[in-house]
């Protein structure tokens, strides 16, 4: 919404943070190891997805950022 930029830095860091942990250790951290099992039968192109999602989806939610700024004739002052 109307993040400032020390907010939206925060929001972008920690989701690219509990992504990348979500990505590395989910499946083993999953009590079932049904589920674990699951996961790691699941095809390479599964894990790179996931893999892909870490840096997709905060780079989506910058551009998404900068689209809004853009428009809103704002006046960029300051490091970011």
């Amino acid at each position: 919404a109307g993040d400032g930029d020390g907010a939206f830095l925060a929001k972008l860091g920690a989701l690219s943070l509990a992504l990348a942990y979500a990505a590395k250790y989910g499946p083993p951290l999953v009590v079932s190891s049904d589920a674990a099992a699951s996961w790691a039968a699941q095809p390479p192109a599964v894990h790179s997805a996931a893999a892909a999602a870490v840096i997709v989806v905060p780079t989506l939610l910058n551009v998404a950022k900068w689209r809004q700024r853009s428009g809103a004739e704002a006046d960029f002052a300051g490091d970011f």
